[in-house]
């Protein structure tokens, strides 16, 4: 049962994935936000899976530009199946390490119940601090180039809530085609 839910989520997070790829606009995605969404664009954060891996993948290529241009016109299944396996280890992660008693098992339950949405599948989410623990094995699991950067993004509460609402304006979760004036807002 455990590797047909495992399954089942990682399918789930890949759908995720694909939304996003659709909402990217097509230039800025094979200019330059192809790499960060490959690398660091996972699905850890307060939004819905889509919202989080667009917001991430847009803070880290603004935050950590490539070093080189590179032009990409089609990014693999594999590719992206790999990142989608990340992002399932760190919301697997983040839910065992802010629950120490919750099996690995138990957290791809409710994360599966909740469509890979980590607000939704922790409990506490909304009603306290996450703590800094939980994202750092989140992104540590993830293979997050860059894990203690990404946990104080997502830490910044001030910044959270501005990306919430602009996400909300923008209906990121809706998986419609943004434009790169929509990037400049998030």
């Amino acid at each position: 049962a455990r590797a047909g839910m495992k399954r089942i989520l990682l399918a789930t997070i890949h759908a995720s994935y694909l939304k996003a790829l659709g909402s990217l606009p097509q230039q800025e995605l094979t200019n330059w936000l192809h790499h960060s969404m490959l690398t660091a664009g996972n699905c850890l954060g307060p939004l819905d899976p889509v919202s989080n891996i667009i917001t991430n993948t847009i803070w880290y290529a603004g935050t950590f530009p490539p070093s080189k241009q590179v032009t990409l016109t089609m990014i693999s299944t594999e590719c992206l199946w790999r990142a989608a396996a990340r992002s399932l280890y760190g919301l697997i992660s983040f839910l065992c390490t802010r629950y120490p008693d919750l099996t690995p098992d138990e957290a791809i339950h409710h994360l599966l119940m909740n469509k890979a949405k980590l607000s939704a599948a922790d409990p506490r989410f909304q009603h306290s601090m996450v703590p800094a623990e939980a994202y750092v094995a989140a992104a540590i699991a993830a293979f997050h180039p860059k894990s203690h950067e990404q946990t104080k993004f997502l830490e910044s509460q001030g910044l959270m809530d501005r990306i919430k609402v602009a996400s909300e304006l923008l209906c990121l979760e809706n998986g419609r085609l943004l434009s790169a004036m929509d990037l400049e807002i998030l």
